[in-house]
């Protein structure tokens, strides 16, 4: 038998499936050109990631990188995050530095995968051409670029998040599938990285344990069996093992992560946590579709809440229908943001549910039925051309000021304050600053940062129990902190100061520290 090679091969990349992912490409190209500069904000998060991706790439431990940890302050973030953002990070910064454009132009080749792959979802479900323009909808969000110009876990973590999703529907449990033993353990490992890129990854793992507990209370067989629990023993200790091992064995964190992201539950009240965080995530996921649009502003009011009606009538669909990992996966995640004691992230958090989302909500707009005569590709053109009007204002604006320097470190008050910290302040000096991990990075100073709104009298406290050196005082900086330098001003000397700076060091404090 003769095998034409050449015709099979010509055949696969001329199919509608091919194209269709090279169309989708094409169409990202100018992702690659949208929101990539040479500055950050103040986010503050991003430095810690690249300082420890620095260390990666110098052999230097992930804990030492100046910022010191306050366990009063822990919403501020841990002494060192998990390796797996780092990881991610770390090639970048061994070849071309900590300049902020090449770990952005990182960011958007995740984005670009992730789009990839969630047309791979979407066309288990929908035809090519819908698929391709639902995912335009997703990447070209004013939302989601606005991410993509931070250097975040946010984008990397949603990818990972969707990949594992995606192995273990299509590769671990699809029905008739035979489950290997390597297929299992690659999805382990990739779970382990997972949770290593973002803690929350962990709600992954209880997620398939659910859904594996679930299979087996669902199986045909009469008794139970030892061997159904090798799958779900293979995902689960496979995942955490490899966490561990990557997190205290190869790149030592030198922190407990888990107690210090427990930390945040403390001072938390759970009722008021979960009304309130319920109300804000409600309101989170309702404004997806609806960014700033002041011309069109009809649009915005209009879409926002229709497509969340239609994701609540999806899911509701979905749920009476052939609920399956999927909901798992989804109210997992979703729960855990409900009673975890923060929501100042705004849409962050929900970026990785958007691919169930997206999905949700053309299963909500596929049960109404109206008896059209309109072709289906022209009606999904209308409602894609619809919903992109609303993202109008937003991308112009990020075109118009694409070359802008942000607030932050990168700007010109800035780097004069951190220049004269690193020319004219001792090596082994302790900062107070509202941003110590930038301070950190971009000085090689130790800071901390008290907590935001504390008595003057918890501020010295603070300064005394953590041996502080100098107070920075920023126009970002809390009410307490100026009105600490107020109240306590013949303790201090001013050393330096710039249109947005006051640098002074402590007199008293210090000499009954030392």
């Amino acid at each position: 038998m003769e095998f034409n090679y050449r015709g099979k091969v010509i055949n696969y990349f001329t199919s509608t499936s091919i194209r269709s992912y090279g169309l989708l490409f094409i169409f990202c190209i100018p992702l690659f050109f949208i929101n990539i500069g040479s500055s950050h904000d103040w986010g503050d998060d991003f430095a810690q990631y690249i300082h420890q991706a620095r260390n990666m790439a110098q052999g230097i431990q992930q804990s030492i990188t100046g910022y010191v940890y306050n366990p009063d302050y822990p919403m501020l973030g841990p002494s060192s995050y998990p390796v797996g953002f780092p990881l991610l990070l770390s090639p970048v910064c061994a070849v071309f530095g900590t300049g902020i454009s090449c770990f952005l132009y990182l960011e958007t080749l995740f984005l670009v995968l992730t789009a990839l792959l969630l047309l791979t979802f979407l066309k288990q479900f929908y035809s090519s051409f819908v698929s391709v323009l639902i995912v335009l909808l997703y990447v070209y969000n004013p939302w989601v670029l606005h991410f993509k110009m931070e250097v975040m876990s946010d984008i990397p973590f949603s990818f990972f998040f969707f990949l594992c999703y995606m192995i273990y529907q299509n590769q671990v449990r699809q029905p008739g599938l035979r489950q290997s033993t390597p297929r299992l353990l690659v999805l382990a490992v990739l779970m382990g990285f997972l949770t290593s890129v973002r803690t929350i990854g962990v709600v992954f793992i209880v997620a398939v344990l659910l859904a594996e507990i679930r299979c087996v209370l669902s199986g045909k067989q009469k008794e139970f069996q030892l061997k159904q629990l090798i799958p779900c023993a293979v995902l689960c200790l496979g995942s955490v093992s490899t966490y561990l091992v990557l997190n205290k064995l190869i790149f030592r964190t030198g922190q407990a992560l888990l107690s210090e992201n427990l930390s945040s539950f403390r001072s938390a009240h759970f009722k008021t946590t979960v009304l309130q965080n319920l109300s804000y995530y409600l309101n989170v996921l309702q404004h997806f579709f609806a960014p700033e649009n002041n011309s069109w502003q009809f649009i915005q009011l209009f879409s926002g809440s229709l497509l969340f009606a239609f994701l609540v009538l999806g899911i509701l669909k979905r749920m009476s229908e052939a609920s399956g990992f999927m909901e798992i996966l989804f109210f997992v995640y979703l729960g855990t943001l409900i009673v975890y004691p923060y929501s100042l992230a705004g849409f962050r958090f929900v970026l990785p549910l958007i691919p169930f989302v997206l999905y949700y909500i053309v299963q909500g707009l596929l049960c109404i039925r109206l008896h059209l005569k309109l072709n289906k590709s022209i009606f999904a053109s209308g409602l894609f051309i619809f919903t992109a009007l609303s993202y109008k204002t937003s991308l112009s604006e990020m075109l118009q000021t694409k070359n802008a320097i942000l607030p932050g470190p990168q700007q010109k008050e800035s780097r004069e304050a951190f220049d004269y910290i690193q020319s004219q302040t001792a090596a082994n000096a302790t900062f107070d600053f509202i941003k110590p991990r930038a301070l950190a990075l971009y000085t090689g100073r130790r800071a901390m940062s008290h907590r935001p709104l504390q008595s003057l009298s918890e501020i010295r406290q603070a300064l005394v129990v953590n041996k502080v050196d100098y107070l920075v005082v920023h126009m970002i900086s809390d009410d307490s902190l100026k009105a600490y330098v107020s109240r306590y001003a013949d303790e201090l000397d001013l050393c330096w100061s710039n249109r947005t700076f006051r640098i002074y060091r402590l007199k008293t404090v210090a000499a009954a520290v030392y």
